[in-house]
């Protein structure tokens, strides 16, 4: 897993470098690419023990406020992943106010629990 985290991170510091070329759907995927590769550290776990699982907030919207949040085990390599999280906020940050992205100011309803469900995380609200 530790290999999957070095290749998300230079992947994304690659990309980063190359932005100012990148068309706005080219941004947009790598955004994607991302998240993608955020969620595959978690979607690999089975979610056996609720007590395990917590979750956090990701994304930027315009307005402010997360996108949505992520459910994720606590054995995990925590500082890891919030560094993954706080650098996709970051680029879609960036990727918002490059394009002036407008948003709906909408903000997603916040989880007040995860519950496991045949080894799926899910949200209790």
């Amino acid at each position: 897993m530790k290999k999957v985290l070095i290749v998300l991170l230079l992947t994304t510091l690659t990309s980063c470098q190359d932005n100012e070329t990148l068309s706005q759907d080219q941004a947009a995927q790598n955004l994607q690419d991302m998240f993608t590769e955020i969620e595959s550290m978690v979607n690999s776990i089975s979610c056996d023990n609720s007590e395990d699982w917590t979750f956090i907030g990701y994304g930027s919207k315009v307005c402010g406020g997360f996108v949505g949040y992520i459910a994720y085990p606590v054995f995990i390599d925590t500082q890891l992943f919030i560094e993954l999280i706080e650098a996709h906020k970051q680029a879609q940050e960036d990727f918002n106010q490059k394009w002036q992205i407008s948003s709906d100011c909408s903000l997603p309803n916040q989880p007040t629990e995860v519950l496991c469900d045949d080894g799926v995380p899910k949200f209790v609200y």
